[in-house]
C-alpha cells in the first residue's frame, strides 16, 4: 500500500512538474504596464506566444499618449544549451533598428507574476549622444 501511495504522488509530482514547466512561455503572455507612471522609457508592453513563435509589441512614453516604438518578432532565451525554450525560457530579446538608433529590449519574468526590461539604446546617426540603458517593472494590465 505504500509503495502505491509512494507511486502516485511521484506521478502526480511529475505532472505538476511537466504543467508548470511547460507553461514557462505563458509568463511572458499578455498585455503589460510599467509600474512606475512617471517613466520617460518603455510604458506598455504587449507579448503574444505560439510555441517557439513570440511577438513583442512595444510603447514609449511620449505625450499626449504612448508612442509605438515597434512590433517585432522576439528570440526566447533558455539556461543552457540543452534546455527546451517553451518550457524553460528565462529571457525575451527584441531588436529594434530605426534610422538613428539600434534598441536592444531585454524581457525577464519576475517571480511575482511581474517583468523586469531593459532597454540598450545605441545611437547610430553620429550625434555623439551617449549610449544608455533603461529599466523598468511591468505588471499585467487588467
Amino acid at each position: 500500500m505504500k509503495k502505491i501511495a509512494f507511486g502516485t504522488l511521484m506521478i502526480g509530482m511529475v505532472i505538476a512538474f511537466t504543467n508548470m514547466a511547460s507553461a514557462q512561455t505563458a509568463l511572458f503572455e499578455g498585455h503589460w504596464k510599467n509600474v512606475n507612471a512617471q517613466t520617460r522609457g518603455v510604458v506598455e508592453l504587449d507579448i503574444r506566444v505560439q510555441g517557439l513563435n513570440v511577438d513583442v509589441k512595444a510603447w514609449g512614453a511620449c505625450s499626449p499618449k504612448p508612442c509605438e516604438i515597434g512590433n517585432i518578432d522576439a528570440h526566447l532565451y533558455a539556461p543552457s544549451v540543452s534546455d527546451n525554450l517553451v518550457s524553460t525560457a528565462r529571457a525575451l530579446i527584441v531588436r529594434y533598428h530605426d534610422s538613428f538608433s539600434e534598441r536592444t529590449l531585454v524581457i525577464e519574468p519576475r517571480g511575482s507574476g511581474e517583468l523586469t526590461a531593459q532597454m540598450f539604446t545605441h545611437f547610430t546617426d553620429n550625434s555623439k549622444r551617449t549610449n544608455y540603458v533603461e529599466s523598468g517593472t511591468f505588471s499585467r494590465a487588467r
